[in-house]
């Protein structure tokens, strides 16, 4: 018996039973000569657009179609003695093992009984949907490479390279609609008959949940599932040796692969497939597939800009970003299935991708707001994508910024203080007196935290105090010492812990520190590779000297800010309780805000120094001064509708007037209660942008 999660072809080769795969070397490579077939959908992504607009509908039709193709196809390989080894989207790659007089007269039969099984698919879809579909592909023989990779902490994967691979998507890309083209070496076989014979009849069982992701396995479990539309970040990485020979040593791209799944798997991303094509060495990851989160769109350009900087002395990449609706189904039959991902945000990412140069990153121009604040960029150029109405506005990340001033100073500048005057007013002139006090800001989610905060150091800021900013998020709260790499970083330009270690040893011997270096070094490499150790004794000394150094870096600063402390990785976090202390005594007032339900660090002695904000929801006559301040004109009972909406969350209230303001002339009327029970699609938006404010708030 074989898993239809994994192709046959692949449980033959590797012949392995047991379910945690311990007799696999890693990397595997295996190389012999077969015969390859691939057949792509003509314009499916077109179809998609037009069914997926029929809503939940749509998506049954999607899933008509494709499944029912699918099966046909798969049963055209299977009976012909072929083995579906991956899908792409719409697409597939099947493999014929066996000599040239076995293989090459099988895909021929093959072919043949996949144009009568389309052309009697097409009276169904006619019938059915009253549509039709097409194909075209291209079939070849010659040596091809088996290549398993992976970390098996994550899952494995697999792709298929050669010449042979490359040249059967070369000549597919110029094949006519309804045709599969042959390769030159096939034309001779045109007249030979073919015995039948049935690659799945060899029974290997391999563990196939080790070649899927956690995440796609949950999903593909989950009771009733098929396909969906989704909105979803999509990240396509293209993989290159930096030398520029085609074909890439399996070794170097395992090495470098396992800190790519690192990296994404910390984000909470997906790898949806790993492929090699006429475009090269392709991966492609998404974050909103299967499932997703409020900040999907952070989280891939956080992942992207990662990979990017992943070191490697033989790969480079080059990488595009987007973000869009999909289908988000399991693709093929019974048999042999996948879990896969089609629409118009694969080919833009892709698009992107082969605008890049090596090391960079593209993405497109509607996602410019998601990354202002993060990253520096710039316009490139307009092009058209196949497909696509619209023309694509192309930008490039050139840089990220540090967590800045200019960040928290545009988005709050222009909102009101409403209350805890007297709190921040007795911070400020502590700061102010050369004291060093230790305010702590919590509460729930949008309540005010990092304005509260903001409000503080802005007074200090036009004095010309020195403060430094730092931001942490949820998705890096798993990443070791993240935020010790932001001060690293910010302090000392030391953007990889580990290949720019010798700033950090030139900036202490510079300083004539005695730290133990080499223990250090270590350590940051252990992060990076778990081959290398570290004792469980030896960590009290690692974080007391980073803590010192830590200490010594911020010696210019006046303030330290830290905003959701919660989301402060562990590894951090043993620094910070070692640098706090130090820091408020030596006359660096600190600020940080948390979320209710967090423990909040102080240290023994610094109870007095302590001031502790606890913010909640507003009540109705502070709620009614935010609310008045975005909306100057508006009715009392408007004001209490909207307070009742959003429960006196500050955040909530403020996104929430912008949402009405956008839909609504407020400049020139009174806004009054019946406005917001508008019926109609002035009504809807405001409906759908609640409920979407709701869930990040």
């Amino acid at each position: 018996m074989t898993d239809p999660l994994i192709p046959s072809f692949l449980n033959i080769n590797l012949q392995l039973n047991d379910k945690n795969l311990q007799g696999l070397s890693l990397p595997y490579s295996h190389s012999e000569e077969a015969g390859i077939l691939n057949t792509d959908i003509c314009s499916f992504t077109r179809i998609t657009e037009q069914v997926s607009s029929k809503g939940h509908y749509g998506v049954e039709v999607i899933t008509g179609i494709l499944n029912s193709y699918f099966g046909t196809m798969i049963s055209c390989i299977h009976q012909n003695g072929g083995c579906l080894l991956k899908y792409g989207g719409d697409s597939m790659f099947a493999i014929f093992p066996g000599s040239s007089e076995l293989a090459i007269p099988r895909m021929l039969q093959c072919r043949d009984a996949m144009y009568a099984g389309l052309a009697e698919l097409n009276q169904s879809f006619v019938t059915k949907y009253n549509l039709r579909i097409n194909f075209d592909g291209a079939i070849k023989y010659g040596r091809i490479n088996l290549c398993v990779v992976g970390d098996p902490r994550y899952h494995l994967d697999y792709y298929v390279d050669g010449r042979a691979v490359k040249e059967l998507f070369e000549l597919g890309a110029s094949a006519p609609d309804g045709q599969i083209v042959c390769g030159a070496e096939i034309e001779q076989w045109q007249d030979n008959p073919s015995t039948i014979f049935d690659c799945n009849n060899i029974e290997a069982q391999i563990a196939g949940d080790s070649f899927i992701p956690r995440q796609v396995k949950r999903k593909i479990n989950e009771k009733g599932f098929s396909a969906e539309l989704r909105n979803t970040a999509v990240i396509f990485v293209h993989i290159s040796n930096q030398d520029a020979s085609p074909q890439i040593e399996v070794q170097h791209y395992h090495d470098f692969y396992v800190k790519l799944q690192r990296n994404v798997y910390e984000l909470d991303g997906t790898i949806n497939k790993i492929d090699f094509t006429d475009k090269g060495y392709l991966v492609l990851i998404t974050f909103g597939t299967p499932y997703n989160h409020t900040d999907d769109i952070e989280r891939a350009f956080t992942c992207a800009f990662r990979i990017q900087r992943i070191h490697s002395d033989k790969i480079s990449v080059k990488i595009g970003v987007t973000y869009s609706n999909i289908y988000a189904g399991i693709l093929g039959a019974k048999e042999r299935h996948e879990y896969g991902i089609i629409g118009n945000a694969v080919n833009v990412a892709a698009r992107l991708m082969s605008n890049s140069a090596p090391g960079e990153i593209s993405f497109s121009e509607d996602l410019l707001p998601n990354v202002a604040s993060r990253f520096e960029s710039i316009f490139v150029e307009e092009t058209g994508v196949k497909g696509i109405h619209k023309p694509l506005r192309i930008h490039k990340i050139i840089g990220e910024l540090p967590d800045s001033w200019f960040a928290m100073h545009s988005k709050y500048q222009s909102q009101s203080l409403v209350c805890y005057h007297e709190e921040l007013n007795r911070v400020q002139s502590m700061i102010l007196a050369s004291e060093s006090p230790y305010l702590i800001i919590s509460g729930p989610a949008g309540t005010g935290k990092s304005f509260l905060a903001y409000r503080v150091m802005r007074k200090l800021k036009e004095q010309g105090l020195p403060m430094d900013l730092y931001v942490m998020e949820e998705y890096n709260q798993n990443k070791q010492c993240d935020w010790l790499q932001k001060v690293l970083a910010q302090k000392l330009l030391l953007l990889d812990l580990v290949q720019d270690f010798p700033l950090l040893e030139e900036y202490c011997s510079r300083l004539e520190l005695g730290y133990d270096l080499g223990l250090i070094k270590r350590y940051f490499e252990a992060m990076q590779d778990s081959r290398v150790e570290v004792q469980k004794e030896e960590f009290e000394i690692i974080y007391d000297q980073l803590a010192d150094i830590v200490t010594r870096l911020h010696g210019d600063s006046r303030l330290l800010f830290i905003d959701d402390i919660q989301w402060m990785d562990s590894s951090s976090y043993q620094v910070y309780t070692r640098a706090l202390p130090r820091l408020l005594s030596s006359g660096r007032a600190t600020i940080v805000t948390n979320r209710n339900g967090t423990e909040v660090y102080t240290p023994l002695g610094f109870e007095k120094q302590q001031v502790h904000l606890r913010l909640d929801n507003l009540d109705l006559s502070n709620a009614q001064t935010i609310i008045k301040t975005e909306i100057p004109v508006i009715s009392e009972d408007a004001v209490n509708a909207i307070f009742s909406m959003t429960k006196g969350n500050p955040l909530f209230m403020v996104e929430m007037t912008k949402v009405i303001r956008a839909y609504i002339d407020v400049s020139n009327n009174i806004l009054a209660e019946s406005d917001l029970k508008t019926p109609g699609k002035r009504r809807h938006h405001l409906r759908h942008h609640r409920e979407s404010l709701n869930q990040r708030v």
